[in-house]
């Protein structure tokens, strides 16, 4: 019974060590949710209208803040790799390969 004891009180400091350290996962993701976009007064939406527009209004912030490039400049670099592609085959240009070898 005594040796249960001093064992006991031994490991007494040790129990900190199970403890969390950090808030939990779900105090961590309440915090990331607050982008979220809600209704007035941060309320959910009350209709299927309202839900839709909201949901709509996320996808247009987001595409205004894409880094996508515009039609116009697609076209041009895809012009630039066809110029590259014609000068290697030309030889003009030396190509250079870039590849990693895989050794598994």
């Amino acid at each position: 019974m005594k040796f249960t004891a001093a064992v006991g009180f031994l490991a007494l400091p040790l129990a900190g060590a199970f403890a969390p350290q950090r808030p939990s996962f779900a105090a961590r993701r309440s915090a990331s949710l607050s982008a979220v976009v809600t209704g007035p007064g941060g309320k959910a939406a009350s209709s299927f209208e309202e839900d839709l527009a909201l949901t709509l209004q996320v996808i247009i912030d987001h595409q205004e803040r894409s880094s996508t490039v515009s039609v116009d400049e697609l076209v041009s670099q895809e012009k630039a790799i066809e110029e590259i592609k014609e000068k290697v085959e030309a030889g003009e240009i030396e190509a250079i390969d870039i590849s990693i070898p895989y050794d598994a």
